[in-house]
């Protein structure tokens, strides 16, 4: 096989048969090798720094028990919980402030899809209502996941009444 791939060359004395090891293909095959360990280095050493990046900025994002921290969003709206529940719950009130969907129940275990739009690119929201909890003068609604590439995020709605002063 090495004489095949003209590594060694043999030769013939009495009964004796030499191998001499050719170094020309061996040191090609050595060149052409470190080119692939240099090029699979590079990509390695950018593979690190990613991940060093990756990690800065999950670390930037994540709190003292190490848990990826909430984005949260309060908003007052000056409307009765009946009037903004049926904003939020209902699809054809849902098209005029938010996207529209074919359809939308707020009942646990409901999916529903839509897709939006950012920068010209459209990405497909896949979600379920995972949770309704109706009360007194509160309900959460929501709790919404939508699978957005591969991170999934939770969309909760508490509504309460703010009595005046």
């Amino acid at each position: 096989m090495l004489e095949r791939a003209r590594l060694i060359v043999r030769s013939r004395e009495a009964q004796w048969r030499p191998c001499r090891l050719k170094a020309k293909p061996l040191k090609d095959a050595a060149d052409w090798l470190e080119g692939y360990r240099r090029n699979w280095e590079q990509s390695f050493d950018r593979l690190d720094e990613y991940l060093k990046e990756l990690q800065t900025k999950e670390k930037n994002m994540t709190t003292k028990n190490n848990q990826i921290e909430p984005l949260v969003i309060e908003r007052t709206f000056n409307a009765p919980i009946a009037l903004v529940w049926k904003a939020i719950t209902t699809k054809e009130e849902m098209k005029r402030w938010s996207f529209d969907i074919k359809e939308f129940k707020p009942d646990v275990g409901f999916e529903f899809q839509f897709y939006g739009e950012k920068d010209g690119v459209k990405y497909l929201h896949r979600c379920k209502v995972t949770e309704v909890i109706p009360g007194k003068n509160s309900l959460t609604v929501g709790a919404m996941r939508a699978m957005t590439g591969t991170r999934w995020s939770l969309l909760s709605y508490l509504l309460r009444e703010i009595k005046p002063d």
